[in-house]
């Protein structure tokens, strides 16, 4: 692990509101492995929509473990983003964990930042409440991501551990479907702004 630095511009993002657009800092989108020249201006789509409302109702509430997948700059992980800023961090630890070369961690609360490049054994941080929620950006299905995600969700609470996976991925592929029901898994598809249209719903699988 990289020494800890403090990310000084890690903005609460107000998603509860009738504004067209949430803006996020550069300084954020930099800090989450989304490399940004400026401030980026994210426009409410309904894709954005549901996905934050299912994020609301099916993993803050129902304890669903998503994996968030669709094409390519649909906006995945800007709109996982948002949503992750605009959780209470009185109550939530927020941790959201960039998977890349090398990787990295946020902790929203304390702000701070730091980068690795070993995932095996992975510990997460020790928080007083031990309400963590946890979101993992860049996966892809390979070992070294999987056993990754393993040594998180054996870490995990189960009644007050949260995760999300943001996947670089358009689909998951072939999975253990009966494996990840037991664990609480499912693919959640976010779509293009084409392919939304006229479609309503049965965005899970």
């Amino acid at each position: 692990m990289s020494k800890i630095t403090i990310i000084e511009d890690v903005p609460q993002i107000d998603i509860d509101t009738d504004k067209k657009y949430v803006t996020l800092p550069a300084t954020l989108l930099n800090a989450c492995g989304m490399c940004s020249g400026g401030d980026l201006m994210l426009y409410r789509r309904s894709g954005v929509n549901d996905l934050w409302t299912y994020l609301k109702d099916e993993v803050l509430v129902g304890n669903k473990k998503p994996f968030i997948v669709g094409p390519s700059g649909v906006g995945k992980s800007v709109s996982t983003l948002s949503f992750a800023a605009s959780l209470d961090r009185v109550e939530w630890s927020v941790l959201w964990i960039h998977l890349g070369v090398p990787s990295s961690c946020l902790m929203m609360r304390t702000k701070e930042y730091w980068e690795f490049t070993n995932m095996t054994g992975f510990v997460l941080p020790r928080v007083a409440d031990e309400k963590l929620f946890v979101f993992v950006d860049g996966y892809k299905a390979c070992d070294a991501h999987d056993k990754f995600l393993s040594y998180v969700m054996v870490q995990l609470s189960k009644e007050n551990g949260r995760l999300v996976v943001c996947s670089a991925m358009s689909a998951l592929g072939e999975r253990n479907a009966e494996a990840d029901e037991l664990k609480n898994i499912e693919a959640f598809f976010m779509y293009s702004f084409m392919e939304a249209r006229g479609i309503s719903g049965g965005h899970r699988r």
